[in-house]
């Protein structure tokens, strides 16, 4: 895949001079950037999902005794706040998704 690809990778150790990999050595501090980002993307995509969760869950107030305002109608319209709140929590789902694959693709097209 392209986030493979080593050529993006900056050469991070003193004395070096961006050469092909071409040892072991090399291989092995190329691994562990994959690895740490990997680690970095596993992070960003837990936090995403426990927001996610977070909000997915917030709509059962409906059903407790918190959720008696969303019950109500807004203004004189038949969209009652619960119908709201679906709709809204639909679109922030879909904003959050877009937001997490921008900042994972990290600018690279």
């Amino acid at each position: 895949t392209a986030w493979c690809d080593p050529s993006w990778l900056p050469d991070w150790r003193p004395g070096r001079k961006n050469r092909p990999l071409n040892n072991d050595d090399d291989e092995a501090v190329l691994t562990e950037l994959q690895l740490a980002a990997v680690r970095a993307k596993t992070r960003l995509r837990l936090l995403f999902t426990g927001i996610h969760l977070a909000l997915y869950f917030s709509f059962g107030l409906n059903w407790t005794q918190w959720g008696d305002v969303l019950r109500n109608q807004l203004g004189s319209t038949q969209i009652t706040a619960s119908l709201l709140m679906f709709v809204l929590l639909i679109v922030t789902f879909i904003v959050l998704e877009t937001v997490f694959l921008v900042i994972s693709r990290g600018g690279r097209s």
